[in-house]
């Protein structure tokens, strides 16, 4: 009861974090360009509870997966003359700038994140050397007497160097009998074992293998503060450079739509990076806050982006669309959305309910 709880707030935690942190660039960018903000809402739906303070309407609705910035004329679109303190009125440079620092916002906040994770210190998969780190219980490694700290040198006579080596060779005798040669301390052994055969989901479908039940080792890995932020800066153009590439997988069909993860699958991959701790809780959330500020620049009508989009065919073609076109856009983007997000949602309760048959 108490995990489940826990799951939750932090659920709660991270979207409040990232919608919050990109609300805010909306907001501080307009007040700063001299435009007012009649709303800042946390949440959708039903309102719990708010304040005013100045010109603005401060308040948290009930569903936590959501959040907007209303700013004063934006419904206004095609007035003649709007105030001077409406977003209309404004050039249309300052208006790409507030729609943009949403995802400003999201990209410094991963970045910062990322920062603090290095220096609290990560946990990092040796993948460099075939150390085993941990047995799986029922799997043959444990019952043949394979233990923690063995660095596996061959594998049926082939030398092995590294952990994806080392996968690989054992993946090649499903249910077939193979000696390990194993250094332990400063002895060399030798085990028969018989992998077992089971089937894994490779980006070409299912595949046949065979698995002796081991794991690499983990190391703790900290940063001092410049480092970390150096390394920060790294990964955080290593994520959206990732975006891009799983994108460009989705579109050849070499990464099954059905890989795509909505706000449930977020939810319990949420829950699942809680019990890493605190470091691996962390990333999760800066890994979130980098992805949401990349997808939402994407030119999509309903999207940051696809409002950029318009601010810049106003500006080249010198004069704005018309509403009718805005209004039909609007439209077919929003019911694209919901179609997305009901498409996410459907894979994501089908994922949770075929790993527990």
């Amino acid at each position: 009861m108490i995990v489940h709880l826990i799951n939750i707030l932090a659920v709660v935690f991270i979207f409040g974090v990232l919608i919050i942190s990109h609300e805010l660039g909306h907001f501080w960018t307009a007040r700063k360009c001299g435009v007012k903000v009649e709303l800042f809402t946390f949440g959708f739906g039903p309102k719990l509870f708010g304040f005013k303070r100045g010109d603005t309407l401060y308040q948290v609705a009930l569903i936590p997966f959501g959040g907007a910035v209303k700013l004063a004329g934006e419904d206004g679109y095609g007035k003649e003359e709007p105030k001077g303190d409406e977003y209309f009125a404004k050039p249309a440079g300052q208006r790409a700038l507030i729609l943009i620092m949403g995802s400003v916002h999201n990209l410094v906040l991963g970045f910062l994140v990322f920062a603090l994770v290095f220096i609290l210190g990560i946990q990092t998969v040796n993948y460099r050397q075939p150390l085993v780190g941990e047995m799986q219980p029922g799997f043959p490694a444990q019952s043949v007497g394979i233990k923690s700290g063995d660095l596996i040198t061959r594998v049926a006579g082939k030398k092995v160097t590294d952990w994806l080596t080392l996968s690989k060779e054992i993946h090649r005798y499903p249910g077939q009998e193979i000696t390990l040669e194993i250094l332990r301390g400063k002895e060399f052994l030798n085990f028969k074992v018989i992998p077992k055969i089971e089937t894994i989901k490779t980006a070409q479908g299912q595949e046949t293998v065979g698995l002796i039940g081991i794991i690499p080792s983990v190391t703790r890995e900290k940063f001092g503060v410049i480092p970390a932020f150096g390394r920060a800066g790294k990964e955080t153009f290593r994520v959206a450079g990732l975006i891009f590439y799983y994108l460009g997988k989705l579109f050849t069909r070499e990464l099954s739509t059905r890989e795509l993860a909505g706000p449930v699958g977020i939810a319990q991959m949420t829950g699942q990076f809680v019990q890493t701790g605190w470091s691996g809780f962390l990333y999760f959330l800066a890994l979130l806050s980098v992805n949401l500020s990349i997808v939402n620049l994407f030119p999509f009508p309903m999207l940051d982006g696809g409002h950029v989009a318009g601010v810049l065919i106003e500006s080249i073609r010198k004069r704005k669309p018309s509403r009718r076109f805005l209004e039909i856009s609007q439209t077919l983007g929003f019911g694209l959305i919901i179609l997305l997000a009901l498409f996410v949602t459907y894979n994501d309760i089908l994922r949770i309910f075929s790993r527990k048959m």
